[in-house]
């Protein structure tokens, strides 16, 4: 008769054992518990990239299918974590029936949920939702083809609290009924829309207001006029500071207008925006400059018709090397307050009037000053507006005759 007692039988769980309001508000609690989680590690990364972003750090634009596996990835270890909560609150003090048998249960019950949430929850958030989905080296594919992969670690999460729970009572129709309501809340609080409280991103778009406003403009004016359209992909590289794609497309670009043949429409008006929107450093102190030169600019000029659509964005970048070479010798007083303006000034300070010049800029600068002044008096571009004017520009810096009337023979006879 005793070994048949030590023996018994596990109890089956009920609502009854646990007691209804112990149930109801076990119920409650895990549900709120999940949407403050939620919220609480939506913000606290927030704060972070914010932090980042005011640091001058990079930011990276995420597109929707990015955003909708952090959100539902979020959710899925928000629940798991509010499972926990409802189970410990469950166990925490014996109730009527489960007091006999299940008194020190509960401490380990407790002690157990304890751990799976303030120590493998965090450490999983904090590894994988800002260090594994979002470097640069990683392609995003490989989340959008085995992202359902992670989703497992909440389903584990998930199971091995209610695997300790199986320890002491019969519970697997519990654990079933309560995964099947975790589905529901999942998809219910996916609706919930977030997207305005992103206060890293608000962050960087009004710091780099400027360059995202033209980058827009720019790409619908090509869309518009030259019917060509730039992926999703190509504008968010656009709208990265230092990235590893923000350097492969500046370096893919400066060697576009290094080869002999023709340069498409889609390259000019990237190179062009990618020198309004002037970053500078990237890599180091000697390879800050990561962009082409006025005379390949102009290379590439002379193998179009001055009244092309190649022609006109070729001399709208030959005016954007003009306007930045003045930065580099005088400070214009039309600034208007422009963050972009005192962002282009504080790299050129630092290139080009400190002890360690770059070269590169000297090289910008005299190419650019020589080519304004000469294509001017040449005539021939005279229809694009920067050209169209009764000002004349200032003499440049002198260049070998030989080397001029041998290279750019157009300008021999201008020469002075």
């Amino acid at each position: 008769m005793k070994l048949q007692n030590r023996n018994q039988l596990k109890q089956r769980l009920s609502v009854t054992k646990l007691g209804k309001t112990r149930f109801w508000l076990g119920i409650v609690l895990g549900t709120l518990s999940a949407i403050l989680f939620y919220g609480f590690i939506f913000f606290i990364l927030e704060t972070v990239d914010l932090f980042k972003i005011v640091l001058n750090f990079d930011f990276l634009i995420k597109n929707v299918e990015q955003l909708r596996f952090e959100k539902l990835f979020l959710l899925a270890l928000s629940i798991a974590f509010g499972n926990n909560t409802m189970l410990r609150f469950w166990f925490s003090k014996p109730s009527e029936y489960l007091k006999k048998s299940y008194k020190y249960t509960t401490t380990r019950i407790v002690n157990y949920s304890l751990f799976i949430e303030y120590v493998v929850l965090f450490g999983a958030l904090s590894f994988i939702t800002r260090f594994l989905m979002y470097m640069p080296f990683l392609d995003h594919n490989l989340f959008k083809e085995y992202g359902y992969i992670l989703y497992l670690f909440p389903v584990y999460l998930f199971y091995i609290a209610w695997t300790e729970i199986s320890r002491y009572v019969k519970s697997q129709q519990w654990m079933l009924k309560t995964f099947a309501f975790s589905i529901v809340l999942l998809a219910l609080l996916s609706f919930i829309d977030i997207s305005k409280y992103k206060i890293g991103e608000t962050a960087y778009k009004k710091m780099h207001k400027e360059e995202l406003i033209y980058i827009e403009n720019e790409t619908e004016k090509a869309k518009r006029d030259y019917n060509i359209v730039f992926s999703e992909e190509t504008i968010n590289i656009l709208k990265e500071l230092r990235t590893e794609r923000a350097f492969d497309l500046l370096k893919k670009s400066r060697l576009a207008f290094k080869t002999d043949g023709k340069v498409s429409l889609d390259t000019i008006i990237l190179e062009k925006i990618l020198i309004h929107n002037f970053k500078g450093y990237y890599i180091d102190e000697l390879h800050s400059y990561l962009y082409t030169f006025p005379f390949q600019v102009y290379e590439q000029l002379r193998k179009v018709d001055s009244k092309s659509n190649e022609a006109t964005e070729l001399l709208n970048i030959i005016e954007e090397f003009y306007k930045l070479s003045l930065m580099m010798v005088e400070v214009p007083e039309d600034s208007n307050n422009s963050q972009l303006y005192y962002n282009k000034l504080h790299i050129l300070e630092f290139d080009f009037h400190s002890e360690n010049i770059n070269w590169n800029y000297q090289k910008m600068y005299t190419q650019s000053s020589f080519l304004v002044y000469h294509m001017q008096r040449l005539g021939i571009y005279n229809h694009h507006p920067f050209f169209n004017t009764d000002i004349p520009f200032p003499q440049p810096l002198p260049i070998p005759d030989g080397w001029i009337k041998g290279n750019f023979p157009e300008f021999k006879d201008i020469i002075n």
